[in-house]
């Protein structure tokens, strides 16, 4: 990383300010690609009043998994993103090393505009500055280079026209087909996710920005492409392990009705699940400043009152107030089922999973009250 003198550095007439657009990587936080903002001068005169040539990227997209309780804060939507400034060539060399292309647009600016643009990135690189609380959507790599274009082109208006795509769409779009991200972003996601985005919420997506940035006609130059989302594939999602399970819970269930029993583990490893998504659900709505994670019709169903059930199959009698409670908990499911469906939210594939096991129950409760009254 770069070392700034910080007092006033001025840009030559021969000055290039470039978006830089990376196309997506591997990791999921790579799946959404990245922004960064490019400084060149082959006559640069630095503070010291050296003429040198620079070509310089500043990064808003670091952090670290060694800060000190990173995933508890990346939980509760704490996490500190940092400026970061280094040779391009060892940004574009690491984006390469990762398997990810790099998109470039020179921005048709003036000096005076050019000279605007630096002054600001200097200023978020005091290292006073250079740390920000990142927020996914509304505060990142993409948003922060464009909040410093709109401030040195003041005539530079971002649409506010509103798209046919919801949140929801477009980042589970990113996030891959297939992939279990997508699958755990839809289950976190609440109603508010499906609003639909205006043009100017819908650029803290690189991807749009470095679309949009081509279409206003603020590029002299450009190299771009098109993103490949990072799609999985069928057979190692999470909804093949869905269905999976589906038919492991009737081929159990079958059996139990078979030989006149109940068998409670599986029971039990069910309301386990449900409660521990439920934890998860419960404290991204209540405690996480994370967006859209608020108002989840999927909390409906997954919730920590699971955890009641779960212990009542841990022993005998506990058992035995459970098959009194069927009827009540197969309601329950039901109503909280049909509420979900009415909430105006995407539905989530996970929801069958508690009626399937409702269904087991309603069955093998009706069966092994039979099996007795007929004995």
């Amino acid at each position: 990383m770069l070392v700034l003198t910080l007092p006033a550095q001025t840009l030559s007439e021969q000055s290039v300010v470039s978006l830089l657009t990376c196309t997506p990587g591997r990791p999921l936080y790579l799946h959404f690609g990245h922004s960064a903002l490019r400084v060149q001068d082959p006559a640069f005169i630095s503070a010291d009043s050296v003429v040198t040539a620079i070509d310089w990227t500043f990064n808003y997209g670091i952090f670290s998994f060694d800060t000190e309780h990173f995933y508890a804060k990346f939980t509760r939507g704490e996490t500190d993103y940092m400026l970061a400034l280094q040779e391009t060539k060892y940004f574009i060399s690491s984006s390469h090393n990762e398997g990810r292309e790099v998109f470039e647009q020179t921005l048709n600016l003036s000096r005076s505009e050019r000279q605007l643009i630096l002054d600001a990135l200097i200023e978020n690189y005091r290292p006073e500055n250079r740390v920000y609380r990142y927020n996914f959507v509304f505060d990142n790599c993409a948003t922060r280079p464009l909040r410093l274009i709109e401030q040195a082109l003041p005539d530079f208006g971002v649409s506010t026209d509103t798209l046919p795509d919801t949140w929801r769409d477009q980042i589970t779009y990113y996030a891959g087909k297939w992939t279990w991200g997508e699958f755990g972003i839809n289950l976190v996601f609440g109603r508010q996710a499906d609003n639909r985005m205006t043009v100017a919420e819908s650029l803290f997506l690189p991807e749009n920005l470095m679309n949009y940035i081509e279409q206003s006609g603020l590029v002299s130059s450009s190299q771009i492409g098109t993103f490949t989302p990072r799609d999985a594939s069928f057979w190692t999602s999470p909804y093949l392990v869905l269905i999976l399970l589906c038919l492991l819970i009737l081929s159990i269930t079958a059996l139990d009705i078979h030989r006149h029993r109940q068998s409670y583990v599986l029971d039990a490893l069910l309301f386990a699940l449900y409660t521990i998504l439920g934890c998860i659900i419960t404290f991204l709505m209540f405690f996480s400043t994370h967006p859209f994670v608020t108002e989840n019709a999927n909390w409906l169903l997954f919730n920590p009152l699971w955890l009641f059930p779960l212990v009542l199959c841990c022993w005998q009698r506990g058992r035995a107030l459970l098959n009194k409670l069927t009827l009540a908990i197969c309601l329950f499911v039901v109503v909280e089922f049909i509420l979900a469906l009415c909430s105006g939210q995407t539905f989530h594939f996970l929801l069958l999973l508690p009626m399937l096991h409702c269904l087991r129950l309603f069955g093998l409760h009706l069966h092994l009250h039979a099996t007795k009254n007929h004995a």
